[in-house]
């Protein structure tokens, strides 16, 4: 019968909060292993139950001030009524320049479940970001999409973090434009800001394996986030193991 091993994560650094701009700030529970950039699955489902969305309609923009931060985060869909792949619509500034980096939270292409694979961000034409079709901020996530799941970094189809640091500035705070190019078809953006916090920096994680005697696992290798956020570590004799994170990961 194979062991079942239980995995406790012990935060050393904590202080990462989720904000939005529409709603008044709230502390959520601290970054899941194997969730890059603090954000799983879960948590972006417990922040949707108090986001206030925004519709953006083919041509239109949508501003609006945030306070300042040095990662952006956005949840975003095509408006459709089911899976049906994907179009490069969104477009999305700070305090005037267009955002082009590289994302921090996954991979800069993906793949569905048939094979095919695209990247996210398209710069000939319109320039965008690839949004999927989609009636929720859940379907492409599952097998439910069919050939429109998205296989690479699960949990985060919907998700976009930018590093803006350079965009910042000495301001309080920081203006977001959030532009649907009209590459979605006549189709809406429906989008909800979420910042982050940058007073505190996750570092350090301290991660306890024992089976479910309660001993501890010895000798076993641990990995925390997707690359090039994460981190790995062997359990000493106590069944702890050290991981520090990379520079430079929100």
């Amino acid at each position: 019968m194979r062991e079942k091993v239980l995995v406790m994560v012990l935060l050393l650094v904590v202080g990462m909060v989720f904000l939005t701009y529409d709603f008044a700030a709230s502390q959520q529970e601290g970054p899941k292993l194997g969730a890059l950039g603090g954000i799983s699955a879960s948590q972006i489902r417990e922040l949707l139950k108090k986001a206030h969305l925004h519709t953006v309609t083919p041509g239109t923009a949508w501003e609006g001030d945030i306070p300042a931060t040095k990662t952006l985060t956005l949840l975003a869909r095509l408006g459709f009524e089911k899976p049906a792949g994907g179009n490069y619509a969104l477009d999305v500034s700070v305090n005037g320049q267009r955002i082009s980096a590289p994302l921090l939270n996954k991979a800069q292409n993906f793949k569905y479940a048939d094979g095919r694979t695209f990247p996210y961000y398209n710069s000939s034409g319109a320039p965008g970001w690839l949004v999927q079709f989609s009636p929720d901020f859940v379907a492409n996530d599952t097998s439910a999409a069919g050939t429109y799941q998205v296989v690479t970094n699960p949990g985060q189809a919907y998700l976009y973090m930018w590093d803006i640091s350079s965009l910042v500035g000495t301001s309080p705070k920081v203006r977001v434009r959030v532009y649907n190019n009209g590459r979605g078809s006549n189709t809406p953006i429906i989008f909800s800001l979420v910042t982050m916090s940058v007073a505190e920096r996750l570092k350090t994680l301290s991660v306890i394996v024992y089976d479910e005697q309660r001993r501890a696992v010895a000798g076993t290798s641990v990995r925390v986030g997707v690359p090039p956020c994460s981190g790995e570590g062997t359990t000493d004799k106590t069944g702890l193991a050290v991981i520090t994170m990379p520079p430079g990961c929100p």
